[in-house]
């Protein structure tokens, strides 16, 4: 059985000295002869390598090389584990995940898409596109974009609800600087899936725009995107056809429930300021002032959405509801 804590010292040695390369070398070359044992010591090894602002070299070269790996089962497994262990947030969950293409105004992701409820997660072979010589500011990767370390170290204890809210508010309007998980780990390419528009699915593929907001006000750019799933050798086309139109309506699902998420946290606000009052969505509405929205997101409020996200928080145990004359009404 290989010794990974003796590898270990070796990849954190090349990782001190800046030689990211040779880190990303040996990463790819345990998992290669890694036994189907050793995936959970693998992941946790990986997770400890990658939690530093310094090396998203490393996990760049790392993917980049594992598309070359003949056990793509075991490349696979080690990625969910390592996605649903140490990338996810609290109140975040892995959807859906197939292997194929994302494509960006920045970039080419070839290799696995996961898809959450908060973003996707590109993990595979990345390329970048030349940027543009005119025609508005230059869009960058996150992978460029240093991380927002001040999230983490602010809020790494956030057990009582009013600093989780607050944490969870304060990574939503810090989506342009890149979705970072509170372990500070980069790991492929992240997209968050606030302020989506545009949304277009065909028998290819479905593509969808994002604007990324620079501050509460401002926007900043709106970056197209378009995702492909790709056909496996050993799949047959009819399963292939059924596979791929689940996976764009889940896709299209969640880009349309994630319009709504962002105003969560401020119906959660604004309970706790009324506590003891009960609302219907209509009366809500009504004071949607209050609910202190961007005005991007303010424009985009119905009765419908507000229902929605009433339930959501309802069925998550968070607040209480009753019915009165026909009515649904909700309180803290």
């Amino acid at each position: 059985m290989i010794q990974i804590t003796e590898i270990e010292k070796d990849i954190f040695e090349y990782r001190e000295k800046g030689k990211y390369r040779k880190s990303a070398a040996l990463l790819s070359d345990l998992l290669e002869r890694l036994e189907i044992t050793q995936i959970d010591s693998f992941v946790d090894m990986l997770s400890r390598v990658l939690k530093t602002e310094k090396v998203p070299k490393i996990a760049r070269g790392f993917n980049n090389l594992n598309r070359k790996i003949k056990d793509k089962n075991k490349l696979y497994e080690i990625e969910l584990r390592f996605i649903e262990k140490h990338l996810l947030i609290d109140g975040e969950r892995l959807i859906d995940s197939f292997f194929g293409t994302l494509e960006s105004g920045f970039e080419t992701v070839k290799g696995r898409i996961f898809l959450t409820n908060y973003r996707i997660i590109a993990s595979g072979f990345q390329k970048e596109k030349a940027p543009p010589q005119s025609g508005g500011p230059r869009i960058q990767t996150p992978g460029k974009i240093s991380l927002v370390t001040n999230l983490a170290k602010g809020y790494k204890d956030y057990k009582d609800y009013k600093n989780y809210d607050r944490f969870l508010n304060m990574i939503r309007y810090s989506l342009n600087y890149g979705f970072y998980s509170v372990n500070q780990i980069q790991y492929g390419a992240y997209y968050p899936l606030s302020y989506t528009n545009e949304i277009d699915v065909s028998t290819r593929s479905i593509k969808f725009s994002i604007t990324y907001k620079l501050d509460y006000e401002r926007v900043f750019s709106s970056n197209k995107i378009q995702i492909t799933r790709k056909r496996l050798s050993n799949e047959p086309h009819e399963e292939f056809q059924a596979n791929l139109a689940k996976s764009y309506e889940l896709i299209e699902k969640t880009l349309k429930m994630a319009k709504i998420s962002d105003i969560g946290t401020s119906l959660g606000n604004f309970f706790k300021k009324n506590q003891g009052k009960a609302w219907t969505a209509q009366a809500i509405l009504n004071r949607v002032d209050e609910l202190n929205l961007t005005n991007f997101v303010k424009q985009e409020v119905t009765e419908k959405k507000i229902l929605e996200t009433l339930d959501r928080l309802y069925n998550e145990g968070l607040i209480n509801r009753n019915i009165h004359e026909d009515q649904l009404f909700y309180y803290l």
